[in-house]
């Protein structure tokens, strides 16, 4: 009786991992580029759209998010998200950027990255289907990449 009271504690100690357990580095991590300020939201998978916004300082940008699996996040992941419309890029971003653990399927997430557009002309980018690229080198220096492809739009428009 008494072992098989220890073997029902062993066996949901495993089932009581935390989620930081769930999110141990891989031998492929995998990347999804998403939107959101505060938390993510994937991209539909046939394209969807990303919001532009004018910045304070007077530029274009839009805000990403991105989810992982399987990175080393014991430091800041340098990320490299790209945008370009017809080939021709028009946004390129070097971000350090913190994931965290949102388990309990082993997603790593940030939310809040900025894309800023090397043009501060909104009207010549809404309309335009961008192809977005990120690509994450972790920690230990694996690397994940992802593309999407997505409608640009006024999000000043759609807050109206």
């Amino acid at each position: 009786m008494v072992l098989l009271w220890f073997l029902a504690c062993a066996a949901s100690g495993e089932e009581d991992s935390s989620d930081e357990a769930l999110c141990e580095p891989g031998p492929r991590p995998t990347l999804e580029i998403g939107t959101g300020e505060q938390a993510f939201s994937p991209l539909s998978s046939g394209g969807g759209t990303l919001e532009l916004v004018y910045g304070p300082q007077g530029g274009v940008h839009a805000v990403l998010a991105l989810r992982a699996r399987g990175l080393d996040d014991t430091s800041p992941v340098v990320t490299r998200i790209v945008s370009e419309v017809d080939g021709e890029i028009l946004a390129d971003v070097v971000p350090y950027l913190s994931f965290r653990c949102v388990g309990p399927n082993g997603a790593q997430e940030v939310s809040g990255a900025i894309l800023v557009y090397s043009t501060p002309d909104l009207d010549r980018l809404v309309g335009q289907e961008a192809t977005i690229i990120a690509t994450a080198t972790d920690a230990a220096g694996s690397v994940a990449y992802a593309t999407a492809r997505a409608l640009m739009v006024n999000g000043e428009a759609a807050a109206d």
